[in-house]
């Protein structure tokens, strides 16, 4: 029993001491891992990957159906052959974007049921048209002449019929010339000079007017019967007046403006999944998006007891959470979308994660961190979405509506004030760079004219970032916005202010009539979505030899007094400001319509340190100069050296309706 005993003592022992060394050992260890700091992986963009429905398919037509006699407008004449060339060029490449009108009547039926709606596609189908490149310039002051017969001295009847057809006839068809004339609007280097927002606004009004928005009781609103062949079929009407609330809440958001809709029983039901309505799916779906960018706008900006309308801090975070729910509901439920449609949706996610960075103060570092996060990824998302889809298909941004270009130009500010912030840690800088880049070239080819808006935007988006790398430089960047009066597109107009506040006076070398084509041979992409040769498209002008497609008769007297159409009114001259960081610059040339002078492309800008009071001033750059700036010189992008950079801050502010007298240090 004593052996026994001790035997057993014994294994107790030995079991205690593995106990006690297994213990010591997991001590140890977990000690030196208390020692070592932590390894986190870098923050990775992960582009998302959506189901993809095909692209709307046009209409096939046959030769008959595109048969058209040749129609004349205040002396210009467009043959048989080019209103062929130009209506296909329209169905195929500008209708899907928006499919307002009836296209399978052809351009005969069109032209009888509503001449200015026929003009209205020749215009904006000749923006492209290689054929005869200065049809575009010949048909924008008559069509704006046709367009303002209607609205300043309308005729609320229907028919085509007569000897003369009546240019002034308000009807459903007008409305849809209006909602084209708006996504497509005439071509300017100006902002003040656009007419988007006011064209809109004439579309809805005159829908109202001829009584689309009670759809099935217009006849009640002007003096027509109901069994007139030309009455519109209510379909039509209700496909129209939807198409209203789209435009006007899609310019309304992307200007940062109180839009003016109505998306009443009629819209919501006949769009509903269920409706028996022939409404294509397109416009169905791109209601139910401008739905509820309505809804986030009224949402988070109907606070009366705000200034500026806002919600309440606390209340909005949870409004904010609130409708990115909606958001997800809506993209699960909403089906396929096509490129088009998907860069609607990405576009209502990035202007709802954009009210994250309205205020800092009151805001937890967590809840600051993911509002950030969210704004940053949407807007990468959205870029990489479009350049995808412009590698699918060129035509996706050559043909692009205005206003979507302009909602890429507000992603491009969002990146370019968190890549330079004390929030870069948090998100991909490489991928945003990147990204960056790739939007850059993306609204160059947009770019239809020389020094048109999306040509300017591009070097404005350059000038942004190279302002904000040397103020992140001097920890001066931030994120807190002086410009909170524009909704969803606060941070865009901020960033111009911003821009204003720190470089001074700059005047703009842009020509005053917009004159120079692009030339479509090398700004297209081969098949791959690279460039053919040089980065760098180069720019000819619009002269063209071919005008076969088109003559031009003694113009009347009334034509002739039409002064020729001005890209964007003289800017006055705003004198220099004090600012806490400015840029100084030499003597500046006047503005001409010609191209940039040697004077004037050799003034370099100079940024002061204001931390270094009594130094000389150190130059941004140096080197050679050139005088011929480039918006798509892409090799130079990020680099401070850029001869594009500085050029015309001030016009932009005005264009943007900032005036110097406005502007006071921050």
């Amino acid at each position: 029993m004593e052996d026994l005993r001790r035997s057993v003592e014994s294994q107790e022992h030995e079991k205690r001491k593995i106990v006690s060394g297994s213990l010591l050992d997991l001590s140890s260890s977990a000690i030196a891992g208390a020692n070592r700091a932590p390894e986190y992986p870098a923050p990775t963009f992960i582009p998302k990957s959506y189901t993809q429905a095909p692209d709307m398919q046009p209409p096939k037509f046959t030769d008959a159906a595109l048969v058209c006699q040749p129609k004349t407008l205040e002396g210009l004449t467009i043959d048989s052959g080019a209103i062929k060339d130009l209506f296909l060029e329209f169905v195929n490449k500008y209708h899907p974007f928006l499919p307002v009108v009836d296209v399978a009547r052809g351009p005969e039926e069109i032209h009888r049921l509503c001449p200015s709606l026929f003009w209205t596609i020749m215009a904006v189908a000749s923006r492209r048209y290689d054929k005869d490149k200065e049809l575009m310039m010949k048909l924008a002051p008559l069509l704006k002449s046709c367009l303002s017969d209607i609205t300043i001295s309308p005729i609320t009847r229907y028919g085509g019929g007569g000897d003369k057809p009546n240019f002034n006839l308000a009807s459903v068809y007008s409305v849809q010339a209006f909602l084209i004339y708006t996504f497509w609007s005439p071509l300017t280097s100006s902002m003040v000079a656009d007419s988007s927002w006011s064209s809109a606004g004439i579309a809805l009004f005159n829908a109202v007017r001829v009584g689309l928005h009670c759809p099935g009781y217009a006849r009640e609103f002007g003096r027509v019967k109901a069994d007139n062949p030309n009455y519109p079929k209510i379909s039509e009407q209700i496909r129209t007046w939807t198409c209203c609330n789209i435009v006007s809440q899609t310019v309304g958001t992307v200007f940062g403006f109180p839009s003016f809709t109505s998306f009443d029983a009629s819209v919501v039901s006949a769009c509903h999944h269920d409706s028996e309505m022939d409404i294509p799916e397109q416009i169905r779906q791109m209601m139910s998006i401008q739905h509820l960018e309505h809804e986030v706008e009224k949402t988070l900006n109907s606070n009366l007891q705000d200034p500026l309308g806002l919600s309440e801090l606390s209340e909005r975070l949870s409004l904010i959470q609130i409708m990115a729910r909606k958001l997800d509901t809506l993209e699960l439920n909403i089906g396929p979308l096509d490129d088009i449609r998907r860069f609607g949706l990405l576009a209502a996610r990035v202007h709802l994660m954009t009210y994250y960075m309205l205020d800092r103060e009151g805001i937890s570092t967590l809840q600051q961190q993911k509002g950030i996060i969210q704004a940053y990824n949407s807007s990468l998302d959205l870029i990489d979405h479009a350049h995808k889809a412009s590698q699918r298909n060129r035509n996706f941004i050559k043909y692009m509506p205005g206003c979507y270009v302009q909602t890429l130009w507000q992603c491009s500010a969002t990146i370019t004030r968190v890549y330079h912030s004390e929030y870069a840690e948090f998100v991909d800088t490489t991928a945003g760079k990147e990204i960056f880049t790739n939007c850059v070239k993306l609204i160059s080819r947009a770019s239809i004219l020389k020094h048109d808006m999306a040509y300017r935007a591009t070097e404005i988006m350059q000038q942004l970032w190279q302002i904000y790398s040397t103020l992140h430089r001097r920890k001066k960047a931030t994120l807190k916005l002086s410009v909170r009066t524009r909704m969803a597109a606060s941070i865009f107009f901020d960033s111009v202010w911003s821009m204003r506040e720190e470089c001074g006076g700059i005047r703009s070398v842009a020509p005053t009539i917009l004159n120079q084509r692009n030339n479509p041979i090398e700004e297209d992409e081969d098949s791959n979505g690279s460039r053919n040769g040089s980065v760098r498209p180069k720019l000819e002008s619009s002269s063209s030899n071919n005008t076969a497609t088109t003559h031009v008769t003694a113009p009347s007297s009334q034509q002739q007094n039409i002064p020729p159409l001005a890209a964007y009114p003289q800017p006055q001259q705003p004198p220099v400001l004090p600012s806490l960081g400015y840029l100084q610059y030499g003597s500046m040339a006047s503005s001409t319509a010609g191209p940039p002078t040697p004077a004037l492309s050799a003034t370099r800008p100079v940024l002061r340190n204001p931390d270094s009071v009594g130094t000389p001033p150190v130059p941004v750059s140096a080197g050679n100069t050139s005088t011929e700036t480039s918006p798509e010189n892409f090799e130079n992008i990020f680099d401070w050296d850029a001869d594009m950079v500085w050029r015309d801050v001030d016009l932009m502010m005005a264009d943007f309706g900032f005036h110097a007298e406005e502007v006071a240090p921050l």
